[in-house]
């Protein structure tokens, strides 16, 4: 923390600033957010791990849609 009579400016590239004299931790206010988003993404793959499971028959089988030449 800086002395108010300092000339001194802070570096825009510090890890931490101080608010009303208390010093806060930059990581700290990204915590509740990056857990956010941990979880969301979580949520979103056991949604799809749960589709995969139930897929029984997972082979590539050629549909009547795939495109045919024949020599005449």
């Amino acid at each position: 923390m800086l002395h108010s009579r300092s000339t001194e400016r802070p570096s825009p590239n510090a890890p931490f600033y101080v608010y009303l004299g208390q010093e806060v931790n930059m990581m700290n206010d990204l915590a509740p957010e990056l857990g956010r988003r941990k979880r969301s993404a979580w949520g979103a793959c056991k949604s799809i791990e749960d589709v995969v499971k139930k897929t029984q028959n997972t082979r590539l089988v050629p549909t009547s849609s795939t495109p045919r030449f024949s020599l005449l």
